[in-house]
């Protein structure tokens, strides 16, 4: 019974020591876009954009970037490059579902964009 014991010890050392590097990474994986901190009014607008289609957050301010732009075929085109971890460093075309008609208080496209979900919405710059 003791060796069940300290093999169980044991087990749960060995999945703590593997799973912490991975809660370490994801912690320090989501920083906000420059100038935006969580309280900064820019901030406070990020965290309030809505998928159109179902409501659900955008994600978060860390999920959020000033993106180029561009049109083709009737529909936005974004670039997720360096902006973002992980990103695929290509043009992405934006799904209508993903495009949010508010105002643009950052100024120039915003993509929402994770690498487990993709592109999660954008929100057009201002003169488009």
């Amino acid at each position: 019974m003791v060796g069940q014991d300290q093999g169980s010890v044991e087990m749960k050392t060995y999945v703590a020591a593997l799973l912490l590097p991975l809660l370490l990474a994801s912690t320090a994986y989501a920083k906000p876009p420059p100038g935006a901190n969580p309280e900064s009014p820019l901030g406070q607008w990020y965290n309030s954009l809505h998928q159109p289609h179902d409501g659900i957050s955008c994600c978060s301010l860390a999920d959020c970037r000033p993106v180029e732009m561009k049109l083709g075929g009737n529909h936005y085109w974004v670039f997720i490059g360096e902006q973002f971890e992980e990103a695929p460093n290509k043009w992405i075309e934006v799904p209508d579902e993903a495009v949010l008609h508010v105002p643009n208080n950052a100024g120039q496209p915003v993509a929402c964009w994770s690498p487990v979900s993709g592109l999660l919405c954008f929100v057009p710059g201002p003169e488009a």
